[in-house]
């Protein structure tokens, strides 16, 4: 038996100091997640901000968070930030797992703003982090459109411009660590993916893990190991190294 590794860039969060919810699928049929009670594992969610027709409207996306999309959302452009907050949005499940239940759920935004947006930055109400991106295009692992609450960021305050060639650099995987699978998963040929929530610092060094879901605990530890001996780059949002989260897929494979 041998373990395949797949690793998929989707967020980062930069730790700092009643949702009405528009549900595109039924919550129980997703796959079973592993949470926390320290706030902390909260940025570890993902997250992103994607391109609409419309330069001046954003997608806000926030992948398998565990508490409200509630909070404030500030809007940049190239010289200037507009803010706005955020009471409400909508739920989508993405895809189907390898083991025949969704991949996971996405909860989404539309932000609006006087201007073309560059990049979004969501401070949440329940967590002592702000998690950043800069605009991207759409990717089929996205969640399907839905229709969404929409937000309007106002204000326009003036703001440096960013001078770097590259003011928003997403993460990207120097070396991925491939896991060691348990006995016990071998002898009993337990497979599957395991997603693993992972932080990054400014540096991009692994800082905690956590898992996101598993086909079976016997592979958990594993694969946070393997998340952990992987190394990464850092993101960059205008210009400035920044921590960051995201999500690494462990594939667990028969021969």
């Amino acid at each position: 038996m041998f373990a395949l590794v797949g690793v998929m860039l989707l967020s980062y969060a930069v730790p700092t100091t009643s949702q009405a919810q528009i549900s595109a699928g039924p919550r129980s049929m997703l796959p079973p997640t592993v949470t926390s009670n320290d706030p902390h594992t909260y940025c570890r969610a993902i997250f992103a901000a994607t391109a609409t027709d419309d330069p001046r409207a954003v997608v806000a996306r926030l992948g398998e968070l565990p508490r409200p999309f509630v909070g404030t959302i500030k809007a940049y452009g190239a010289d200037r930030v507009w803010t706005t907050t955020v009471a409400a949005s909508a739920t989508a499940v993405k895809g189907v797992s390898t083991w025949g239940h969704p991949a996971g759920r996405e909860t989404s935004v539309l932000v609006h703003a006087d201007g073309p947006i560059e990049a979004l930055e969501f401070d949440p109400a329940w967590a002592p982090c702000a998690f950043r991106a800069g605009v991207r295009t759409r990717t089929p692992d996205d969640a399907p459109d839905v229709p969404r609450p929409v937000v309007y960021a106002t204000g326009g305050i003036p703001i440096a411009p960013a001078t770097c060639p590259q003011p928003y650099v997403a993460t990207s995987v120097r070396s991925v660590a491939t896991p060691e699978s348990p006995a016990m998963a071998l002898q009993q040929g337990v497979v599957g993916s395991v997603r693993v929530g992972v932080s990054l610092d400014e540096r991009g060094a692994y800082t905690s893990g956590e898992i996101i879901s598993s086909p079976s605990a016997m592979l958990n530890q594993a694969a946070l190991a393997a998340a952990k001996r992987s190394t990464y780059t850092p993101a960059v949002f205008r210009c400035q190294p920044s921590p960051s989260g995201y999500e690494v897929t462990i594939e667990f494979t028969a021969r």
